[in-house]
């Protein structure tokens, strides 16, 4: 398995929002001559993998080596660059060719501060276009496996839940939620950062709490303002398992932005790391199902 690096979030005071927002790997470029460390963010929420278009002299590409592409991005067929790179994410692994797409990264006028070390050497991110077959993530030893197969059977198992995608692969899953008594299907995003889970206006609402913040925050070509409240809410991937995940925050956007991708892709919810602290998760493309181990 190879490294993890899980950083933090936290406000321009300080004060530590999530130990687990975000998730990094390490990543070798057949490009790049010399011994700089280059990082992407894993982003279990993306369809398609990206390079950020302040970050191609850094990995020394320029320009004239990318190509245009038509892509269809929420309901709207636009043009944008993209480039095939060879690529490995471990030293002892072999170079495969990936498409990357090109995208300007605007995470500097956030409002929560990502804690990574090596912010300034993350060139892009991982998307599930990446995965062929599945994608391990084990929170406990920061340790990401790849389209290898999961054998380690004294794992003790806690839960599971099918997979829910068509045109979309990505981690889609039904939970259950106990205080309002209803199921919803979630997608599963590795970069909702500090966000326990995020929803629909009309869910929201339903949680009638007094206190709420709002904060600026980055997806990829755009600024957002999320609102959230504090919570104690149950969650349940598998209405036959005992076992159910605390969510502490439920956030929403006011505006027809994350509606629209809530309805065109026939989901009502977002569930981020902080829900799987400590444990391992299974995201199984090749038999559709999602899993989650304890230690």
């Amino acid at each position: 398995m190879m490294d993890l690096y899980i950083s933090s979030a936290k406000t321009k005071e300080g004060a530590i929002l999530s130990k687990n927002a975000y998730l990094y790997i390490e990543v070798f470029f057949k490009n790049v001559i010399g011994h700089k460390r280059y990082f992407m963010q894993l982003d279990t929420g993306a369809n398609m993998s990206i390079i950020y278009d302040g970050k191609l002299k850094l990995i020394e590409l320029n320009k004239e080596q990318l190509t245009s592409n038509l892509c269809n991005v929420n309901s709207e067929e636009i043009k944008i660059k993209s480039v095939d790179l060879a690529i490995k994410l471990h030293t002892n692994d072999i170079f495969i060719v990936r498409k990357f797409y090109i995208e300007n990264d605007i995470s500097e006028n956030e409002d929560i501060i990502n804690d990574f070390e090596f912010l300034n050497n993350v060139v892009g991110l991982v998307g599930m276009d990446f995965i062929k077959k599945n994608l391990i993530i084990d929170f406990k030893h920061k340790k990401i496996q790849i389209d290898k197969l999961f054998t380690d059977h004294k794992l003790h198992e806690l839960s599971k839940s099918e997979l829910f995608y068509e045109h979309l692969k990505l981690p889609f899953i039904k939970v259950f939620l106990k205080s309002i008594n209803k199921d919803i299907i979630t997608l599963y995003d590795s970069a909702a950062g500090t966000f326990d889970f995020i929803t629909n206006k009309g869910i929201y609402d339903i949680y009638e709490l007094e206190k709420e913040k709002n904060y600026n925050v980055s997806r990829i070509d755009r600024m957002l303002k999320v609102y959230s409240k504090h919570i104690d809410e149950e969650l349940v991937l598998n209405k036959k398992s005992k076992i159910s995940y605390t969510i502490k925050n439920i956030s929403t956007l006011r505006d027809d932005y994350l509606e629209s991708i809530f309805k065109e892709n026939n989901f009502n919810g977002i569930i981020s790391n902080n829900v799987f602290e400590n444990q391992l998760v299974v995201i199984d493309f090749e038999n559709s199902v999602f899993k989650v181990f304890e230690f």
